[in-house]
């Protein structure tokens, strides 16, 4: 799959170039480009070419969410996949507009990519999926609290998984001198197990595992 985002960095900086061509040579290396372009121009420039690409963004979240969401077996509700939709597109809309604002205050593709990439995994790591919110370092947890991507995951969780019981694969103690055992002598494997319960309810797991809770999903 090609990377789109060199293509992103590169288009916005070609918008933003093309208003310093009328300057002096001796002009354009002295300031970053976005302190040579008349504010109102890139504005007007930047809204105009952000609504143009509304109808492909809209088509290609169409597309995307529901060979997405129907393929993973994801919750079969309506309220749960509109939902769904809602937060993915929103995701869209934000970080296309972080990668414009990057792109924005760069020179050239290059310096555009060096804070993207380092910007970009600081956002992945600290969604709260690869290091959950528990496992965070205090000195770092405000990468989280900053990441807009963070919120997003945390309420397509909330959607999928609260008030939702799954059953338990795996027991604790287990084997074949415990086939006997009852109810209460043995757990579920699983975070967010109660003893006695032969499934682990949804909003007990990500509550254990994640710290996400249910009036966290429109925050």
């Amino acid at each position: 799959m090609v990377d789109p985002l060199p293509h992103l960095l590169e288009m916005q900086l070609t918008v933003t170039k093309r208003y310093t061509t009328h300057l002096p040579k001796r002009l354009r290396p002295s300031l970053p480009t976005v302190m040579i372009v008349p504010s109102p121009v890139v504005a007007s420039d930047d809204g105009l070419l952000t609504l143009s690409e509304v109808p492909y963004k809209i088509l290609n979240a169409i597309i995307f969410n529901l060979t997405l969401y129907f393929l993973t077996n994801l919750r079969r509700t309506p309220g749960a996949f509109f939902f769904f939709f809602l937060i993915s597109f929103l995701l869209t809309l934000v970080m296309s507009m972080l990668f414009r604002t990057i792109a924005s205050v760069s020179r050239t593709l290059t310096e555009a990519l060096t804070p993207t990439s380092q910007i970009m995994l600081a956002l992945v790591i600290y969604t709260g999926f690869a290091l959950p919110i528990p496992y965070m370092h205090g000195w770092a947890r405000w990468i989280n609290y900053v990441d807009p991507v963070s919120y997003g995951f945390e309420a397509l969780m909330i959607n999928e998984f609260n008030n939702r019981d799954y059953a338990c694969s795996t027991f604790v103690p287990s084997g074949p001198e415990y086939t006997k055992a009852g109810d209460l002598e043995r757990t579920c494997s699983a975070v967010g197990s109660v003893a006695g319960k032969n499934f682990v309810n949804g909003t007990d797991y990500i509550a254990s595992a994640y710290l996400y809770y249910d009036s966290h999903k429109w925050r």
